[in-house]
């Protein structure tokens, strides 16, 4: 019987990496469409349709670019119908009938023991359970597995449920919500069991199950298993986990990837392994914090930068960790609109060096100072904690590690914390407070001496009441509004002329309900 492509005597480099990959991915069978035709999906959310025959064909880039085995073919291979790797169908590019018939046998021979194994343990349920019509939960064997991501139950030690209704067969709780979202997508009302197509169970016990994996997910949804760090070798990576977009299945862990190594090609990133892959910005790994660049420019160098120098050197040698993706999205961001200030000239991201358009998005430091999203994001995702531009702290875990101890401490003892954002100090009630006893002390103090103090800041604190705490608080909220509405005037009116100089026919005819707001 001849075949499409020569047949191959020995596995090539590439498919012994292929099946090397195949074993240490993730994929789960969404649908069978033909005796060797199935649609899988990846453990990111992607899904390859592959065929296994004469050729065999994965709509995978890899796949169509090379025309050489996918892991996904490999997968299959390995995984679904359990060839040896010693066997010789396992590394040809595709399969003659006969090679197609003997998979199958093989196949039909092991699934025709599980049917008539399920056929007396349902029987045997049905006497003893007659009032409930439910079946018990089959007991796992040493080489059962998944029938979705055909991995063996005792090696992955993942939660798993049953088919309550028809054949008691066992599939891991996370690959079930997989195959019941593809159902679903496709237009499946009923949940069917994917092996024996009897009801697998009521959506209230299938959504209790996904609820208890719910906090377990979320504890070890920052490891990512399957994947090892192409130099530390870390397996698996824990963390941020990155990919690069052009080798094949080249992954770095966060320490990695911040020592710049394989930096001839661009990265994804995820921080969960659910999470779907977002590009990673790394050219600002080898960039020095603009504050410090500018202090040594502009003046010679002498014995006191000693530290300095050292300070950036460590910098281009250590990895910082950067900070954490929900610390990060919680920043707020803006939408630039045609009367922001970011569009006067030489305003700039001071990251990628591109000026604003209009309609582009940006986010806010605390220390005030404006980036473009894509760019702040990457920069604080990946390796700095600091504003780049003045070196302000924009998080660290100490301070965040010495909130949640004083949160423990004050709820311990009934106590609410209430912190206010880095202001100016007439916007924060406390100051006001304190400024109102030094001024209390400055014009009631005839002794000058320090007992004379201790006595009127006790007076002032003795009198300072529910009422005075309050009228503090509307004082800094009225300030905060006038400091609101004199930026705004600077902002949209009064820079716009004396830049563009706009008429003031044409400032009239700017729309009113314009994009101007600020979404946090």
């Amino acid at each position: 019987m001849s075949r499409c492509l020569p047949y191959r005597v020995e596995c090539t480099e590439k498919c012994l990496q292929a099946q090397n990959d195949a074993l240490n991915s993730t994929f789960f069978i969404l649908r069978q469409t033909g005796p060797t035709a199935f649609v899988i999906k990846e453990d990111d959310e992607r899904i390859f349709k592959v065929f296994l025959g004469d050729p065999h064909k994965c709509t995978c880039s890899k796949f169509q670019r090379d025309h050489e085995l996918c892991k996904h073919i490999c997968w299959l291979l390995l995984k679904r119908f359990r060839v040896p790797r010693t066997n010789p169908m396992l590394w040809q590019q595709g399969l003659v009938e006969r090679e197609i018939n003997e998979l199958l046998r093989e196949l039909t021979r092991e699934n025709d023991e599980k049917n008539k194994s399920n056929s007396n343990y349902k029987i045997k349920d049905e006497d003893e359970n007659d009032a409930d019509s439910n079946v018990e939960q089959r007991p796992i064997s040493e080489n059962d597995v998944c029938p979705i991501c055909q991995e063996e139950f005792l090696s992955k030690k993942l939660p798993i449920t049953y088919c309550r209704h028809g054949c008691g067969n066992n599939v891991h709780v996370k690959c079930m919500k997989i195959w019941l979202d593809h159902q679903v997508s496709i237009g499946e009302k009923a949940i069917k069991c994917p092996l024996c197509r009897e009801t697998f169970g009521t959506s209230e016990q299938l959504k209790q199950e996904f609820q208890t994996i719910g906090a377990e997910r979320a504890e070890k949804a920052s490891i990512h298993l399957g994947y090892s760090c192409h130099r530390c070798h870390a397996c698996p990576i824990s963390g941020k986990c990155y990919k690069c977009t052009t080798c094949q299945d080249y992954f770095l862990c966060q320490t990695c990837f911040n020592l710049n190594v394989h930096n001839e090609h661009s990265f994804d990133y995820r921080e969960r392994s659910y999470q779907r892959w977002k590009i990673a910005i790394r050219e600002h790994l080898t960039a020095l914090p603009n504050a410090l660049h500018r202090m040594l420019a502009n003046r010679e160098i002498n014995e006191n930068d000693y530290d300095i120098l050292i300070q950036l050197e460590n910098a281009q040698n250590a990895a910082v960790m950067g900070i954490p993706e929900n610390v990060v999205k919680s920043l707020p961001t803006e939408r630039i609109n045609e009367r922001s200030h970011l569009l006067k000239h030489g305003e700039q991201c001071r990251l990628c060096l591109r000026l604003y358009q209009i309609g582009e998005r940006v986010r806010r430091l605390p220390c005030r100072h404006k980036f473009h999203i894509d760019c702040i994001d990457g920069w604080l995702l990946h390796s700095h904690s600091t504003c780049p531009i003045d070196g302000q702290l924009v998080w660290s875990v100490e301070i965040d590690n010495e909130q949640r101890a004083i949160d423990e401490v004050a709820q311990e003892f009934d106590v609410q914390i209430v912190r206010h954002p880095v202001r100016h100090c007439s916007l924060n009630p406390i100051e006001l407070a304190w400024a109102a006893l030094k001024d209390y002390i400055r014009k009631n103090n005839t002794n000058f001496t320090m007992s004379s103090v201790y006595e009127l800041a006790a007076e002032f604190i003795a009198g300072f009441d529910d009422k005075a705490a309050q009228d503090a608080i509307r004082h800094a909220e009225k300030l905060e509004v006038t400091y609101k509405t004199a930026d705004n005037f600077v902002e949209n009116i009064v820079e716009p002329q004396s830049i563009d100089d706009v008429s003031d026919t044409e400032i009239d005819n700017l729309s009113d309900d314009s994009d101007d707001s600020t979404d946090i």
